[in-house]
């Protein structure tokens, strides 16, 4: 029999412990000497001081970029708040972080073979395409067009072009 009163199932305290949540409630309560009880806390703490939070997610979450000096601007209009309005960051930069042999992608075409592509080519694959279209003259802000089929190759080159600033249209 179901009890409608109780959860089905609840995580251990261990379990709870070793989450990204709980490391970053962790470092808030470090960075900050504040005490964070649960999520409804940490919620509380993004509303009361959002400059401080976000941060720290940013901090926390490994962006590559510059946040610049306005952390949040109109915080009171929703919709109309902006976050990080004066950041610079790069797509591609803040993707291809890792550099292993795990599975950046694992594509499967009609009539092709399965193919994964490890971190590591897929980031030495963008890095050459966009050192080709460095030597072809595309620079930041250049527009590059490609009629191009779904495969590796097309996300290869639309990595490409965000690596050096490009905007990318397929």
């Amino acid at each position: 029999m179901i009890h409608m009163d109780r959860p089905l199932w609840a995580p251990s305290a261990e379990r709870i412990a070793a989450t990204k949540l709980t490391a970053f409630i962790r470092l808030v309560e470090e960075r900050h000497s504040v005490s964070i009880a649960d999520y409804a806390a940490l919620y509380d703490f993004s509303i009361a001081r959002p400059e401080d939070f976000w941060r720290l997610m940013w901090e926390f979450g490994g962006v590559r970029g510059t946040q610049g000096p306005t952390i949040v601007s109109d915080f009171d209009r929703m919709p109309g708040a902006r976050f990080f309005p004066d950041a610079t960051i790069n797509f591609a930069a803040n993707l291809l972080t890792d550099d292993g042999a795990e599975p950046a992608l694992i594509f499967k075409g009609e009539e092709r073979p399965l193919r994964t592509v490890s971190q590591a080519e897929l980031k030495a694959a963008v890095m050459r395409f966009a050192s080709a279209l460095r030597g072809e003259g595309v620079a930041p802000g250049d527009r590059v067009a490609g009629y191009l089929p779904n495969l590796p190759e097309t996300i290869v080159a639309a990595l490409g072009a965000a690596a050096i600033g490009a905007v990318w249209s397929s």
